[in-house]
Order: structure tokens, then sequence, then C-alpha cells
């Protein structure tokens, strides 16, 4: 892992988490983020490291400098680093967390019931595993 990359946890059996997974590997610009599950020892490691319950797997977060990002304001850092167009996503930044957070909570809520959950943790390819931490 390079110094200072930042790293993606999601929950690992959410379906919906899991595309987004895939969907920040095929379009960023370059090779920016390193992935982990919110289950693995690593995920749990940084959860605990900022007094977060490991047992709340309800938003992805983004780590990066020490600093640990969550709900929309993760989603804003990871799309800033995507491809264009997806990169203009980043204009919902006008708004407020508050207001963004408010629909982020609704589908966190609701992703098992509309995507779907897996009964294991992203076993990632032969490719993918330099990127996947814990």
């Amino acid at each position: 892992m390079k110094k200072g990359s930042p790293i993606l946890l999601f929950d690992g059996v959410c379906t919906l988490c899991n595309g987004a997974v895939d969907f920040v590997m095929k379009h960023e610009k370059a090779p920016v983020f390193y992935f982990a599950s919110l289950q693995s020892d690593f995920g749990k490691d940084i959860l605990t490291k900022f007094n977060i319950d490991v047992n709340e797997l309800n938003t992805l977060y983004v780590f990066s400098n020490d600093k640990l990002f969550n709900k929309s304001t993760a989603v804003l850092i990871v799309v800033k680093t995507l491809k264009s167009p997806w990169n203009y996503i980043k204009i919902l930044g006008v708004f407020t967390d508050g207001f963004l957070n408010f629909f982020y909570d609704i589908i966190s809520k609701y992703r098992y019931k509309i995507f779907g959950k897996k009964e294991f943790c992203r076993i990632p390819t032969h490719i993918e595993k330099e990127r996947f931490l814990g």
C-alpha cells in the first residue's frame, strides 16, 4: 500500500456497497483507493481507533491522512477521483451535509431490502488483491 493513499471502507456483504467498489475501480482516473470491508480485521481496527462500534455497518467510510469521513462526505471524496462525467457528481457538495445525509440514510436503511445482501464478504479477484486490505 502506498503511504497516504485513501482507504474506502465498505460493508462487505452489501450488494450495493460491493457494486460501488466495482464502480470506483472501473471509473477512477488513476488507481487511488485501497479497499477494506468493515467486517475485516483491518476495517474493525480503524473503526475502533475512532471509537465507532464495529457492528455499525450502515455507512461507508474514507480513511485518509489519519481522518475518517463517512456518509455523503465520503461519497464526495470518492467522486472527485472519478473520470468525467462521474466526477461532476461532486457538484452535490453545494448542499449541506445534513441535507445530503438525509438521503444517504434512507438509501442505507433500505439497501439490503432493495439491492440484496450476500452471505459472505467479497473475495477480491487475483488482479484486485493488491488493492484490498485486511
